[in-house]
């Protein structure tokens, strides 16, 4: 069992939106310092990913580690 399976609908509701304050926060602060948009892409994707999690996401997107 994970650790989401634990949470209640409220629960979930809350770590969604934090999730997505501290992503837009992210992206308002990389995106004027960035030299490429691979960086703000990225973050824009985990937003995504946040804000519709039903959708196919980021099929094309190939991140370095």
């Amino acid at each position: 069992m994970s650790k989401t399976e634990d949470l209640t609908g409220n629960d979930l509701e809350t770590l969604r939106r934090s999730a997505k304050a501290a992503l837009l926060r992210n992206i308002t602060k990389q995106a004027p310092i960035t030299n490429t948009a691979a960086g703000v892409h990225l973050l824009a994707e985990a937003y995504a990913w946040v804000v519709s999690p039903e959708q196919s996401h980021g099929a094309k997107v190939k991140v370095d580690n």
